[in-house]
């Protein structure tokens, strides 16, 4: 929001982009669609937006709001229409089994989820979890502008069995890169498991870890990784 470069104080920042941003988009998504319980639809929202990267069940969201499936359903493709929010679905072969199964939730500007919580480069070190499904999240956004498309076939998608998860998976002409974030520096093989798991079973070639700062290339549980630190990753939009 080139806007907000006249705004010194980040908290001025944070207070634009929450009321003239995103309020904004509420209000409209309100109007447009005709929503009639405000209050409930603008919880819904912030609580998508602060769940960033996480695997999400409508059925178990709406229990725990108090609001029906439908309804829940019927917010979610408000925000999507509104551009507020992305769904990524779980790696699967079959495009029409793709779409009923496992979602992540992303927003389409990391901006709107450190808004929401006051976040500023400084609370990298206090929050770090939240500050690794942030990256997580811009790493997103730019894999959706390069390998996202229309056809019915996603080339982007994540992977998961059980408890084991792979952050992303891009398919380009049949062939497989995971990518995993770690937003850190000190990454044990241990950490690493799922993914050269993931490889060895597939046979893939080569996958690729973002990090914090550390850009290399290792042999790790006999699988080739390339470690790239994510500010590059930002750089291929």
């Amino acid at each position: 929001f080139p806007e907000t470069l006249q705004i010194a104080s980040p908290e001025r920042k944070h207070e634009y982009i929450v009321e003239s941003v995103i309020g904004k988009v509420l209000e409209d998504c309100i109007r447009i669609f005709n929503i009639e319980k405000t209050d409930q639809f603008k919880l819904i929202t912030r609580q998508l937006i602060n769940n960033v990267g996480s695997i999400f069940e409508l059925k178990n969201i709406g229990r725990e709001a108090g609001v029906s499936f439908v309804t829940l359903d019927k917010y979610l493709k408000y925000l999507k229409d509104s551009y507020v929010v992305e769904i990524l679905y779980k790696y699967h072969k079959s495009p029409i089994k793709q779409g009923r199964i496992l979602k992540k939730l992303y927003t389409t500007c990391i901006n709107f989820t450190c808004a929401l919580n006051h976040f500023r480069a400084d609370h990298v070190d206090e929050v770090p979890q939240a500050f690794g499904k942030i990256i997580e999240n811009a790493v997103y956004n730019v894999f959706e502008l390069k390998y996202k498309t229309n056809k019915l076939t996603d080339n982007l998608s994540f992977w998961r069995q059980g408890e084991k998860e792979i952050d992303f998976i891009i398919n380009l002409n049949s062939k497989l890169l995971p990518v995993e974030v770690k937003f850190s520096n000190n990454i044990s093989s241990k950490e690493l498991s799922v993914l050269t798991d993931y490889m060895k079973i597939k046979k893939l070639g080569y996958g690729v870890v973002v990090t914090k700062s550390e850009i290399n290339r290792k042999k790790i549980n006999g699988q080739e990784l390339y470690f790239i630190p994510y500010y590059l990753i930002l750089l291929m939009i």
